[in-house]
C-alpha cells in the first residue's frame, strides 16, 4: 500500500513538471510600424518593475504597562545623560583651569571680568506711593555687586506682599557698562 502510495506520488510530480515545462513562454508581439510590443508578463526593456506597495500594519494602542516600562525607560535614559553631563562638566572645568594656569604662568592670562553693579533702583508704576516699603523689601542697594538670583527672590517677596503685576528687571546703565539700574514695576497693593 505504502508503495503503491509513493509511486502514484511521484507519478503525479512528474506529470504536473511534464506538463509545466511544455507550458510556452510568452514572445513579444510584432508591431508593424515601430517596436516589438511585449506581451503581458514580460518585463519592459528599461523599465524596472516596481512591487505592489505594501499596506503598512496598524499600530496597536499602548496600554498601561507599555506606557509605564516607555516612561521607566526614558527615565533611566534622562539619568544617565544627567550623569554623563555632570562629568563632562567636571572635566571640562578641570581642564579649563589647567589652561588658565598655564596661561597666567606665561603672562598673557586674560585678566577677570568686573562683575555687575547695582546702579539706580528705578521705581514705576503704583510702586512710588510705597517706596520705602519696596526698597527695604528689595534688600540691595545702589553701588553693591549685582546679585541675579536676589531679583528674583525680590519678585517673589513683593507679590507674597500683596503687590499684583510685579516686575523686577535689570536695564543698561546709560553712564557706565559696569553698572546695571534695576526697574521695579509694581501694581497697587491688593486690599
Amino acid at each position: 500500500m505504502r508503495i503503491r502510495l509513493l509511486l502514484a506520488s511521484a507519478g503525479l510530480l512528474g506529470f504536473c513538471g511534464a506538463l509545466h515545462a511544455q507550458q510556452p513562454v510568452p514572445q513579444p508581439v510584432p508591431n508593424p510600424g515601430g517596436s516589438l510590443i511585449p506581451s503581458p508578463g514580460l518585463p519592459v526593456p528599461g523599465n524596472p518593475t516596481f512591487p505592489s506597495p505594501t499596506v503598512p500594519p496598524v499600530p496597536r494602542e499602548k496600554s498601561v504597562d507599555d506606557l509605564i516600562a516607555e516612561l521607566e525607560h526614558l527615565s533611566a535614559q534622562k539619568a544617565e545623560l544627567e550623569k554623563k553631563e555632570q562629568e563632562l562638566k567636571t572635566l571640562l572645568r578641570k581642564k579649563v583651569q589647567l589652561q588658565t594656569e598655564r596661561l597666567q604662568k606665561l603672562g598673557v592670562a586674560p585678566k577677570p571680568a568686573e562683575p555687575d553693579r547695582v546702579g539706580r533702583i528705578i521705581l514705576e508704576g503704583t510702586a512710588e506711593n510705597d517706596e520705602k516699603k519696596i526698597l527695604d523689601m528689595i534688600g540691595i542697594r545702589p553701588g553693591e555687586v549685582l546679585r541675579y538670583p536676589v531679583l528674583e527672590e525680590t519678585r517673589t517677596k513683593l507679590e507674597k506682599a500683596g503687590f499684583r503685576e510685579v516686575v523686577v528687571e535689570v536695564v543698561p546703565n546709560k553712564q557706565d557698562a559696569q553698572f546695571k539700574d534695576i526697574r521695579v514695576r509694581v501694581e497697587e497693593l491688593k486690599r
